[in-house]
C-alpha cells in the first residue's frame, strides 16, 4: 500500500470516528495476527489458518515475539498470505525481519503442507527444520495441490527428504 493511500485510510478512520460512524466500515483490515502478546488473535499459526475463511483472500501476520517450533501447518483449499517479521501484533505497519517457522519435533510432517486448490504467499519467513524420512517428500514445503505458491523475502535452508528436501511440488 502506498504511503498516500495509507494516509487517506487513516484520515477516513479519524473522520468516521469524529462523525460517530462505525469504524469497521472504514478500518484497514490487517487480517489474522499470530504471536506472543495480548494484541494477537492467535498464539499458533495453525489456529489462524484454521480460522481463515475458505473463500476470499486471507492475510495472516506473524510476529517474531514467539518461538514457532514443531510446526506442521496444513493449508487446504485456501487463499492465504502468511507474512512474518512483525515485532508484535500491535505494530503491523512494516515487517523488520523474518519470522522463523521450525518443523523440528513435529514428527514426520512437512513444515508447511499445501493441498487442494490454494493460492499461497509466504513472505518474510524462514522455514527451518524440515527433515523427513527416506520415503517422504517436501521437508520444508509440500505442495500437492493446484494454484500458485509465491515466496517473497523468504528462505528455505538445509532441509532433507526423499524428494524435494526444501520444496516438493506434486
Amino acid at each position: 500500500m502506498s504511503s498516500a493511500r495509507f494516509l487517506r485510510t487513516l484520515l477516513l478512520i479519524g473522520a468516521a470516528t469524529m462523525l460517530g460512524i462505525t469504524q469497521s466500515a472504514y478500518a484497514f483490515d490487517f487480517g489474522y495476527t499470530v504471536g506472543g502478546d495480548g494484541a494477537c488473535n492467535f498464539s499458533t499459526i495453525q489456529a489462524a489458518v484454521a480460522a481463515a475463511v475458505i473463500s476470499g483472500e486471507n492475510r495472516i501476520n506473524i510476529a517474531t515475539n514467539r518461538t514457532y517450533t514443531a510446526q506442521a501447518i496444513a493449508i487446504n483449499n485456501q487463499n492465504l498470505t502468511l507474512i512474518g517479521g512483525y515485532q508484535n501484533c500491535a505494530n503491523l505497519i512494516a515487517p523488520s525481519a523474518n519470522t522463523t517457522i521450525d518443523g523440528t519435533g513435529n514428527g514426520t510432517h512437512s513444515v508447511i503442507a499445501i493441498t487442494g486448490t490454494s493460492n499461497v504467499v509466504l513472505e518474510n519467513l524462514t522455514i527451518a527444520g524440515g527433515h523427513l524420512g527416506s520415503s517422504q517428500t517436501g521437508g520444508a514445503i509440500y505442495f500437492g495441490g493446484s494454484g500458485p505458491l509465491t515466496l517473497t523475502s523468504s528462505t528455505v535452508p538445509n532441509h532433507s527428504s526423499n524428494f524435494g528436501g526444501g520444496i516438493h511440488v506434486n
